[in-house]
């Protein structure tokens, strides 16, 4: 076997080419990071080299390739504006994609979708800004068009 001297360190430095990072000021100051995979499906939270317990996940539709199902949203640090980022931030590198929820009260859907705790009024707060849709499912009606 072949072995090159790349060590640990480069090897996790390649891990990153494989995902869109932007970096963000909270409204206390901390700045952290957020990472989005390369398939928009996470967005995970970093101070510094230390991963945050939380994280938001994505559903792409089947059918239509610019919506999403935004089936999980865990802030490790609430009511600092990083949701909000995060949300902004999955629309710049998807150019603008539509994202919306379940509606709360809901059972818990098989993909594991279902609002709880803060996410409800987090949610509506996110639709008056227009980063989600308003309560339907996008991603089952075939006459939706994006404005």
């Amino acid at each position: 076997m072949l072995f090159t001297s790349c060590d640990t360190k480069d090897i996790l430095d390649l891990n990153k080419l494989n995902m869109y990072e932007k970096t963000v000021e909270l409204k206390n100051g901390q700045a952290i990071t957020m990472k989005l995979d390369e398939e928009f499906e996470k967005i995970t939270f970093w101070d510094g080299d230390n991963e945050l317990n939380g994280e938001f996940e994505f559903i792409a539709s089947e059918y239509k390739h610019d919506v999403f199902l935004l089936s999980r949203m865990y802030t490790p640090i609430m009511r600092n504006g990083l949701g909000e980022s995060a949300l902004r931030f999955f629309k710049e590198e998807t150019g603008d994609a539509t994202i919306w929820t379940r509606e709360p009260g809901g059972p818990q859907y098989s993909d594991g979708s279902y609002l709880t705790e803060h996410a409800p009024s987090f949610v509506m707060k996110m639709q008056k800004l227009g980063l989600i849709e308003e309560w339907f499912d996008p991603m089952e009606n075939e006459n939706y068009q994006k404005d």
